[in-house]
């Protein structure tokens, strides 16, 4: 199982195929035609959960004696 089925609980992804595929086709566009930005993201997505426990950290924003 690759890691993207593992984190996301899908296999799809975005492989090498898929973004050659996109880089082709802004290479193929007609000359008039000024492809500025590209952005490809996957429909799926891992979350980035991120787990602070209060009053262990420097970034502790709790007021002293809370």
């Amino acid at each position: 199982m690759s890691r993207v089925a593992v984190v996301t609980g899908t296999s799809s992804g975005l492989g090498a195929g898929t973004v050659a595929d996109c880089i082709a086709w802004c290479a193929t566009r007609p000359p008039h035609v000024n492809v500025d930005r590209l952005v490809v993201r996957p429909l799926v997505q891992a979350a980035h959960i991120v787990h602070r426990v209060s009053g262990t950290g420097a970034g502790d924003r709790s007021p002293a004696g809370a």
